[in-house]
Protein backbone atom coordinates (compact mmCIF):
# COMPACT_ATOMS: atom_id res chain seq x y z
CA UNK A 1 0.00 0.00 0.00
CA UNK A 2 3.01 2.27 0.33
CA UNK A 3 3.82 2.19 -2.98
CA UNK A 4 0.58 3.27 -4.22
CA UNK A 5 0.72 6.77 -5.99
CA UNK A 6 -1.16 9.28 -7.42
CA UNK A 7 -0.51 12.09 -10.26
CA UNK A 8 -2.15 14.88 -11.47
CA UNK A 9 -0.43 15.98 -15.15
CA UNK A 10 -1.50 18.77 -17.49
CA UNK A 11 -0.96 20.06 -21.05
CA UNK A 12 -1.43 23.18 -21.99
CA UNK A 13 -0.96 24.94 -25.40
CA UNK A 14 0.44 28.58 -25.14
CA UNK A 15 2.48 30.89 -27.21
CA UNK A 16 5.51 30.11 -25.57
CA UNK A 17 5.01 26.26 -26.48
CA UNK A 18 3.44 23.62 -23.85
CA UNK A 19 3.10 24.37 -20.55
CA UNK A 20 3.47 21.30 -18.53
CA UNK A 21 2.47 20.53 -15.06
CA UNK A 22 2.74 17.50 -12.61
CA UNK A 23 2.05 16.98 -8.94
CA UNK A 24 2.81 13.13 -8.02
CA UNK A 25 2.98 11.82 -4.33
CA UNK A 26 2.58 8.35 -2.57
CA UNK A 27 2.61 7.08 0.45
CA UNK A 28 5.76 5.91 1.49
CA UNK A 29 6.32 8.57 4.34
CA UNK A 30 6.52 8.06 7.74
CA UNK A 31 4.01 7.34 10.64
CA UNK A 32 1.86 3.90 10.84
CA UNK A 33 3.07 0.50 11.59
CA UNK A 34 2.36 -3.08 10.78
CA UNK A 35 1.32 -3.67 15.05
CA UNK A 36 -1.83 -1.25 14.25
CA UNK A 37 -3.11 0.77 11.32
CA UNK A 38 0.03 0.30 8.52
CA UNK A 39 -0.95 3.44 8.30
CA UNK A 40 1.55 6.03 6.14
CA UNK A 41 2.09 9.43 5.47
CA UNK A 42 1.72 10.99 1.97
CA UNK A 43 4.80 12.69 0.55
CA UNK A 44 5.51 14.27 -2.67
CA UNK A 45 7.45 12.47 -5.27
CA UNK A 46 7.22 14.91 -7.92
CA UNK A 47 6.07 19.02 -8.29
CA UNK A 48 6.99 20.48 -11.39
CA UNK A 49 6.44 22.99 -14.53
CA UNK A 50 7.58 22.94 -17.92
CA UNK A 51 7.02 25.66 -20.31
CA UNK A 52 8.64 24.91 -23.77
CA UNK A 53 12.24 23.83 -23.20
CA UNK A 54 13.00 24.99 -19.36
CA UNK A 55 11.58 22.76 -16.09
CA UNK A 56 11.45 23.62 -12.55
CA UNK A 57 10.27 22.05 -9.71
CA UNK A 58 11.01 18.78 -7.93
CA UNK A 59 11.41 15.98 -10.39
CA UNK A 60 13.71 13.18 -11.36
CA UNK A 61 17.12 14.14 -11.21
CA UNK A 62 19.40 15.05 -14.55
CA UNK A 63 22.25 13.04 -13.73
CA UNK A 64 19.70 9.80 -13.92
CA UNK A 65 18.87 7.52 -17.27
CA UNK A 66 15.60 6.81 -17.39
CA UNK A 67 15.79 4.74 -20.79
CA UNK A 68 18.34 2.24 -19.36
CA UNK A 69 16.12 1.88 -16.09
CA UNK A 70 15.32 -1.53 -13.35
CA UNK A 71 12.46 -3.26 -13.65
CA UNK A 72 12.07 -4.96 -10.62
CA UNK A 73 9.25 -6.00 -7.77
CA UNK A 74 11.75 -4.64 -5.37
CA UNK A 75 10.78 -0.98 -4.20
CA UNK A 76 14.38 0.09 -4.03
CA UNK A 77 15.93 -2.00 -7.28
CA UNK A 78 19.55 -2.73 -8.01
CA UNK A 79 22.59 -1.57 -5.68
CA UNK A 80 24.70 1.23 -7.55
CA UNK A 81 21.97 2.74 -9.26
CA UNK A 82 21.52 6.24 -9.73
CA UNK A 83 18.25 7.81 -7.84
CA UNK A 84 17.12 10.43 -6.50
CA UNK A 85 14.75 13.18 -7.09
CA UNK A 86 15.46 16.76 -6.20
CA UNK A 87 14.41 20.50 -7.20
CA UNK A 88 16.16 21.93 -9.94
CA UNK A 89 16.02 24.03 -12.83
CA UNK A 90 16.76 22.26 -16.33
CA UNK A 91 16.96 23.45 -20.54
CA UNK A 92 16.37 21.06 -22.91
CA UNK A 93 17.30 20.88 -26.31
CA UNK A 94 17.03 18.70 -29.08
CA UNK A 95 20.32 18.02 -31.17
CA UNK A 96 18.92 16.43 -34.36
CA UNK A 97 16.11 13.70 -34.42
CA UNK A 98 17.61 11.52 -32.21
CA UNK A 99 19.90 13.22 -30.04
CA UNK A 100 18.92 15.49 -26.78
CA UNK A 101 20.48 17.65 -24.57
CA UNK A 102 19.87 18.77 -20.61
CA UNK A 103 21.54 21.29 -18.92
CA UNK A 104 20.26 21.47 -14.99
CA UNK A 105 21.13 23.40 -12.14
CA UNK A 106 20.26 20.88 -8.83
CA UNK A 107 20.11 21.14 -4.95
CA UNK A 108 23.25 20.45 -3.43
CA UNK A 109 22.49 18.49 -0.27
CA UNK A 110 25.91 17.18 1.04
CA UNK A 111 26.54 14.24 3.29
CA UNK A 112 29.76 14.03 5.15
CA UNK A 113 31.17 11.69 8.30
CA UNK A 114 33.45 12.97 10.59
CA UNK A 115 35.45 11.10 13.41
CA UNK A 116 35.00 12.88 16.43
CA UNK A 117 37.02 12.88 20.24
CA UNK A 118 34.63 11.78 22.49
CA UNK A 119 34.35 10.58 25.95
CA UNK A 120 37.72 8.13 25.95
CA UNK A 121 37.02 7.08 22.36
CA UNK A 122 36.44 7.95 18.39
CA UNK A 123 32.80 8.42 17.61
CA UNK A 124 31.32 8.88 14.00
CA UNK A 125 28.96 11.91 13.44
CA UNK A 126 27.38 12.46 10.20
CA UNK A 127 25.70 15.36 8.06
CA UNK A 128 27.04 18.14 10.18
CA UNK A 129 28.22 21.06 9.33
CA UNK A 130 28.28 20.89 5.73
CA UNK A 131 27.29 24.44 4.20
CA UNK A 132 25.94 24.51 0.95
CA UNK A 133 27.26 27.21 -1.12
CA UNK A 134 26.68 26.20 -4.51
CA UNK A 135 23.93 24.11 -6.90
CA UNK A 136 25.18 20.84 -8.30
CA UNK A 137 25.63 21.84 -12.39
CA UNK A 138 24.39 18.39 -14.26
CA UNK A 139 24.51 18.23 -17.99
CA UNK A 140 23.37 15.09 -19.99
CA UNK A 141 23.28 13.91 -23.34
CA UNK A 142 20.91 11.41 -24.64
CA UNK A 143 21.16 9.25 -27.95
CA UNK A 144 18.27 7.38 -28.79
CA UNK A 145 18.51 5.64 -32.32
CA UNK A 146 16.39 2.57 -33.02
CA UNK A 147 18.34 -0.39 -31.65
CA UNK A 148 18.41 1.52 -28.21
CA UNK A 149 19.71 4.21 -26.22
CA UNK A 150 22.80 5.72 -24.71
CA UNK A 151 22.91 8.29 -22.16
CA UNK A 152 25.82 9.76 -21.17
CA UNK A 153 25.38 12.13 -17.56
CA UNK A 154 27.68 14.26 -15.49
CA UNK A 155 27.48 16.36 -12.28
CA UNK A 156 29.94 18.78 -10.87
CA UNK A 157 29.83 19.53 -7.23
CA UNK A 158 31.53 22.20 -4.58
CA UNK A 159 31.48 20.91 -1.04
CA UNK A 160 32.59 22.90 1.83
CA UNK A 161 32.50 22.11 5.44
CA UNK A 162 32.56 24.50 8.35
CA UNK A 163 32.23 24.15 12.31
CA UNK A 164 31.60 27.90 13.26
CA UNK A 165 34.68 28.36 14.93
CA UNK A 166 37.32 28.61 12.51
CA UNK A 167 37.74 24.91 10.95
CA UNK A 168 36.70 25.15 8.20
CA UNK A 169 37.64 23.15 4.13
CA UNK A 170 36.37 22.89 0.69
CA UNK A 171 36.56 20.96 -1.89
CA UNK A 172 35.14 20.27 -5.66
CA UNK A 173 33.89 16.70 -7.20
CA UNK A 174 31.60 15.05 -9.12
CA UNK A 175 31.12 12.22 -11.17
CA UNK A 176 29.72 10.36 -14.41
CA UNK A 177 27.16 8.11 -15.67
CA UNK A 178 26.65 5.87 -18.79
CA UNK A 179 24.08 4.12 -19.39
CA UNK A 180 23.35 1.63 -22.34
CA UNK A 181 20.10 -0.67 -23.56
CA UNK A 182 20.79 -2.35 -27.03
CA UNK A 183 17.63 -4.33 -28.58
CA UNK A 184 18.11 -7.87 -28.64
CA UNK A 185 15.86 -8.88 -31.76
CA UNK A 186 17.72 -12.31 -32.57
CA UNK A 187 16.33 -13.41 -28.43
CA UNK A 188 12.83 -11.73 -28.89
CA UNK A 189 11.21 -8.69 -30.58
CA UNK A 190 11.18 -6.46 -27.52
CA UNK A 191 14.13 -8.41 -25.82
CA UNK A 192 16.87 -5.65 -24.48
CA UNK A 193 20.09 -6.24 -22.66
CA UNK A 194 21.03 -3.02 -20.54
CA UNK A 195 24.02 -1.58 -18.84
CA UNK A 196 24.75 0.92 -16.25
CA UNK A 197 28.34 2.55 -14.82
CA UNK A 198 28.37 5.21 -12.03
CA UNK A 199 31.51 6.94 -10.64
CA UNK A 200 33.54 9.71 -9.22
CA UNK A 201 34.55 11.31 -6.03
CA UNK A 202 32.05 13.09 -4.10
CA UNK A 203 29.33 10.66 -5.96
CA UNK A 204 27.73 8.95 -3.36
CA UNK A 205 24.31 10.96 -2.33
CA UNK A 206 23.41 9.96 -5.92
CA UNK A 207 24.06 6.48 -5.88
CA UNK A 208 21.77 3.81 -4.12
CA UNK A 209 22.86 0.56 -1.80
CA UNK A 210 26.15 1.74 -0.79
CA UNK A 211 26.15 3.78 1.91
CA UNK A 212 28.13 6.13 0.24
CA UNK A 213 29.10 9.68 2.02
CA UNK A 214 30.16 12.20 0.15
CA UNK A 215 33.48 13.35 2.00
CA UNK A 216 35.54 12.62 5.39
CA UNK A 217 36.26 15.24 7.71
CA UNK A 218 39.36 14.80 9.98
CA UNK A 219 42.06 17.72 11.36
CA UNK A 220 44.05 19.23 8.66
CA UNK A 221 46.95 19.79 11.56
CA UNK A 222 47.84 16.67 12.80
CA UNK A 223 51.54 17.55 14.04
CA UNK A 224 51.18 20.06 16.96
CA UNK A 225 51.57 19.61 20.23
CA UNK A 226 47.27 19.78 20.91
CA UNK A 227 46.58 17.57 17.72
CA UNK A 228 49.60 15.02 17.44
CA UNK A 229 48.67 12.08 15.73
CA UNK A 230 44.83 12.90 15.96
CA UNK A 231 42.97 12.46 13.12
CA UNK A 232 39.66 12.76 14.71
CA UNK A 233 38.32 16.35 14.88
CA UNK A 234 39.89 18.26 17.69
CA UNK A 235 39.15 21.65 18.78
CA UNK A 236 41.34 24.20 17.01
CA UNK A 237 43.04 21.51 14.57
CA UNK A 238 41.80 22.63 11.54
CA UNK A 239 39.41 20.90 9.08
CA UNK A 240 40.19 18.77 6.16
CA UNK A 241 37.62 17.53 3.54
CA UNK A 242 38.76 14.38 1.53
CA UNK A 243 36.27 13.25 -1.40
CA UNK A 244 35.09 9.92 -0.95
CA UNK A 245 35.16 7.34 -4.28
CA UNK A 246 32.02 5.92 -4.88
CA UNK A 247 31.15 2.66 -7.77
CA UNK A 248 28.18 1.18 -8.76
CA UNK A 249 27.65 -0.90 -12.28
CA UNK A 250 24.77 -3.37 -13.07
CA UNK A 251 23.78 -5.02 -16.20
CA UNK A 252 20.62 -6.73 -16.67
CA UNK A 253 18.72 -8.51 -19.27
CA UNK A 254 14.54 -8.58 -20.57
CA UNK A 255 13.62 -11.40 -22.64
CA UNK A 256 9.64 -11.45 -23.80
CA UNK A 257 7.96 -14.59 -23.46
CA UNK A 258 4.70 -13.43 -24.89
CA UNK A 259 3.51 -9.91 -25.18
CA UNK A 260 2.19 -10.43 -21.75
CA UNK A 261 5.05 -12.68 -20.27
CA UNK A 262 7.94 -11.09 -19.69
CA UNK A 263 11.43 -12.16 -17.60
CA UNK A 264 13.76 -9.74 -16.24
CA UNK A 265 17.51 -10.48 -14.59
CA UNK A 266 19.67 -8.13 -12.85
CA UNK A 267 23.61 -8.68 -11.50
CA UNK A 268 24.35 -5.02 -9.60
CA UNK A 269 27.25 -3.95 -7.09
CA UNK A 270 28.00 -0.68 -5.73
CA UNK A 271 31.37 0.12 -3.75
CA UNK A 272 32.08 2.70 -1.67
CA UNK A 273 35.98 4.00 -0.22
CA UNK A 274 36.07 4.19 3.60
CA UNK A 275 39.17 5.85 4.58
CA UNK A 276 40.47 4.12 7.35
CA UNK A 277 43.56 5.59 7.27
CA UNK A 278 40.84 9.10 8.57
CA UNK A 279 38.88 7.06 10.21
CA UNK A 280 40.80 5.02 12.34
CA UNK A 281 38.54 2.37 14.31
CA UNK A 282 35.46 4.85 13.76
CA UNK A 283 35.52 3.19 10.16
CA UNK A 284 34.75 -0.40 11.09
CA UNK A 285 31.59 -1.72 10.27
CA UNK A 286 30.84 1.00 7.13
CA UNK A 287 29.77 -0.43 4.30
CA UNK A 288 32.44 -0.73 1.22
CA UNK A 289 30.57 -2.86 -1.28
CA UNK A 290 27.32 -4.34 -1.55
CA UNK A 291 25.82 -7.06 -4.53
CA UNK A 292 22.41 -7.84 -5.60
CA UNK A 293 20.80 -10.05 -7.87
CA UNK A 294 17.59 -9.76 -9.12
CA UNK A 295 15.57 -12.73 -11.33
CA UNK A 296 11.45 -12.12 -11.43
CA UNK A 297 8.54 -12.95 -14.35
CA UNK A 298 6.12 -10.19 -14.41
CA UNK A 299 2.65 -10.60 -16.19
CA UNK A 300 0.41 -8.38 -17.87
CA UNK A 301 -3.22 -10.43 -17.66
CA UNK A 302 -4.77 -7.32 -18.74
CA UNK A 303 -3.03 -4.05 -20.08
CA UNK A 304 -3.19 -2.53 -16.69
CA UNK A 305 -2.63 -4.60 -14.48
CA UNK A 306 0.99 -6.36 -13.51
CA UNK A 307 1.79 -9.27 -11.01
CA UNK A 308 5.17 -9.45 -10.13
CA UNK A 309 7.34 -13.05 -8.78
CA UNK A 310 11.07 -11.86 -7.91
CA UNK A 311 13.79 -13.79 -6.05
CA UNK A 312 16.62 -11.37 -4.72
CA UNK A 313 19.63 -12.04 -3.34
CA UNK A 314 22.21 -9.40 -1.48
CA UNK A 315 25.42 -9.24 0.09
CA UNK A 316 26.52 -6.36 2.20
CA UNK A 317 30.88 -6.24 3.14
CA UNK A 318 31.90 -3.69 5.73
CA UNK A 319 34.75 -2.59 7.01
CA UNK A 320 37.25 -3.93 9.27
CA UNK A 321 40.05 -2.50 10.77
CA UNK A 322 42.96 -4.09 12.99
CA UNK A 323 42.66 -4.37 16.50
CA UNK A 324 38.71 -3.78 15.95
CA UNK A 325 37.49 -6.56 13.89
CA UNK A 326 34.10 -7.02 13.54
CA UNK A 327 32.14 -9.07 11.44
CA UNK A 328 29.31 -7.35 9.83
CA UNK A 329 28.93 -8.48 6.59
CA UNK A 330 25.62 -9.46 6.06
CA UNK A 331 24.04 -11.89 3.33
CA UNK A 332 20.01 -12.30 2.60
CA UNK A 333 17.74 -13.98 -0.19
CA UNK A 334 13.80 -13.11 -0.30
CA UNK A 335 11.10 -13.86 -2.60
CA UNK A 336 8.60 -10.97 -3.33
CA UNK A 337 5.10 -10.81 -5.00
CA UNK A 338 3.79 -7.94 -6.07
CA UNK A 339 0.38 -6.57 -7.97
CA UNK A 340 0.16 -3.37 -9.45
CA UNK A 341 -3.37 -1.66 -10.73
CA UNK A 342 -3.28 1.56 -12.37
CA UNK A 343 -5.91 3.35 -13.54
Amino acid sequence: ARQSRVRFDTRTPTDWGSLRTRIEGDFFGTGGNERFSNSSTFRVRQAYGQLGPVLGGQTWSTFMDQDTFFDTVDFFGVAGQEFLRQAQIRYSTGLGDVASLDLAIENPEQTNIRNTIGTGASTLSTNTNFVDKAPDFVAGLRYRPSWGAVNLTGVGRYFKYSDGVGNTDSAFGGGGHLGVTVKTPFTGKQDAISAVINGGKGLGRYLTGTGARDYVVTNSDTTSANCLGRNAMQSGCGANVTLNTALGWWVGFTHYWTDSLRSNAYYATGYNDVNTAKLGPAANGQTEHTRTIHANVMWNPVSRVTIGLEFMHGDNYTAAVTGFAQDKDGHASRVQLGMQYNF
